[in-house]
């Protein structure tokens, strides 16, 4: 009997957790047990067609919370049948992690969201919650002039020029080089060299001039950069003695 009931309460305990499985729209990550807790909660908002954010945040949510103490929640777009779809621009599954943000990290492009999630995201936005916007996040949003939300829109004209792109993070989208995702020139080998020997340069230049105690920082964290320091100071920038 003992067995029986025991039997029945694991299956009860299993049927359980699929269903909670299922009706997650969204990734929350804790740090470990034990681990030194920040009791920050980073909100990382991905939905894009084009850069795979629903592959990246969710990893960056995984160091954040694992290795530097975060609580951490991925938000995604979602399609009818509750899967991810970066292609539904009008979904932000689980919007209300936005209320409890104690910062916003957005890889987003051309987002039309619900009026709830975006009176969420309007409402952190105004409280100061901090913002890290990535690569299309310029143009994270795409209201018709019509729309409550057009301010927001990247190519608004008259109420908010440029939207949250050129209000808030200093740009919108201005345009594609050539033929978007049809057009680009092959890098041929001496512009390749150029190309390297200007980023190096540059690299060396930063660290010239941040000074020997970030370079020291570098290096430690980056064992790895140590030969290359001393290799491209000797070649191209010795800067210091």
């Amino acid at each position: 009997m003992l067995c029986h009931a025991a039997r029945l309460l694991a299956l009860v305990s299993v049927f359980a957790a699929t269903l909670t499985a299922a009706a997650q729209n969204s990734l929350v990550l804790n740090p470990p047990a034990g681990s030194k807790v920040t009791g920050k909660h980073v909100v990382l908002l991905s939905g894009d067609e084009e850069y795979r954010s629903e592959e990246a945040l969710p990893m960056l949510a995984k160091i954040l919370s694992q290795r530097h103490g975060f609580k951490t929640t991925v938000l995604f777009s979602l399609g009818a049948d509750g899967t991810i779809d970066p292609a539904n621009g009008k979904s932000l599954g689980d919007s209300e992690a936005l209320d409890t943000a104690d910062i916003i990290i957005m890889s987003l492009r051309f987002r039309l969201w619900t009026d709830e999630a975006m009176a969420r995201f309007d409402a952190a936005y105004r409280r100061g919650v901090p913002m890290i916007a990535l690569r299309t996040s310029t143009h994270a949003f795409n209201f018709p002039a019509a729309s409550k939300w057009s301010d927001y829109s990247w190519n608004n004209k008259i109420t908010n020029p440029g939207g949250f792109g050129n209000q808030v993070l200093g740009e919108t989208w201005i345009s594609h080089w050539g033929k978007h995702k049809i057009e680009a020139e092959p890098l041929k080998p001496f512009r390749t060299i150029v190309l390297i020997i200007v980023f190096i340069g540059a690299a060396q230049l930063q660290m010239a001039v941040r000074g020997p105690h970030e370079e020291k920082i570098m290096v430690e964290q980056f064992p790895q950069l140590k030969e290359y320091i001393v290799r491209s100071e000797k070649w191209y920038f010795p800067v210091r003695k």
